[in-house]
């Protein structure tokens, strides 16, 4: 008899401890399926085909707002080709907030093994307008954009379904970070060569010297 009470007392101790379980994580499904936020409202989304977001930078262009997302190494299809590409830089209308629209993606770098840091994608966006930028075109917009940690990028973005490389410079170990003033055309780039011996490499990106596409450097080192 006090064998069976026993048994019966653990039988009944094992249901609750498994209904508590079962209870807790539906509470917790449940509270991660609400929104978390203080005096901010979520009105819209998207996905960036399922790729990472780190730098955006959201310009206005006309009549339009558009966003400028990095992204970390990775690879995903690009839902307007359909092409499997590298994780880069993702180009969204989001004039309407409640509703972004992906109009192109440009493909970063190809991550590869390199103990203690992430390589690969194209993580910071800075933009600029040619009428903030002291000798560009006055009617085009920029984009400066770290191609992996091996180099920088500078392409035409006035038409953002159709973004146009027009210069890439630095043959970096590691560059990651990058500011640019658009008044002075003064970019900041952080990085790591044997040619240089500061830790910051200040390029003068404007006026660019090259033709469209060019693979050579664009810009020299003012300090």
């Amino acid at each position: 008899m006090k064998a069976m009470t026993i048994s019966v007392r653990t039988a009944a101790a094992a249901l609750f401890a498994a209904a508590f379980l079962w209870t807790s994580t539906a509470a917790a499904q449940a509270n991660a399926r609400k929104e978390e936020a203080h005096n901010v409202r979520l009105i819209g989304f998207h996905d960036l085909a399922a790729r990472s977001a780190y730098q955006p930078t959201i310009k206005q262009q006309g009549n339009r707002w558009i966003a400028y997302v990095g992204s970390h190494g990775g690879r995903m299809v690009n839902p307007l080709t359909g092409q499997l590409e590298e994780n880069g830089t993702s180009i969204l209308d989001v004039t309407d907030p409640r509703a972004p629209k992906l109009l192109s993606h440009i493909a970063g770098e190809k991550g590869r093994e390199v103990p203690g840091r992430e390589t690969g994608g194209a993580q910071m966006t800075r933009v600029c307008s040619g009428s903030e930028l002291p000798k560009a075109d006055r009617n085009k917009t920029y984009l400066l954009r770290t191609f992996g940690d091996s180099r920088q990028e500078v392409y035409d973005v006035s038409s953002p379904e159709k973004p146009v490389m027009i210069a890439q410079f630095g043959q970096f170990r590691s560059t990651h970070k990058n500011e640019w003033e658009c008044k002075s055309g003064i970019a900041y780039v952080p990085g790591s060569h044997e040619a240089y011996r500061a830790t910051r490499v200040t390029y003068t990106i404007f006026p660019i010297r090259l033709s469209p596409c060019s693979s050579a450097r664009s810009a020299f080192p003012t300090s």
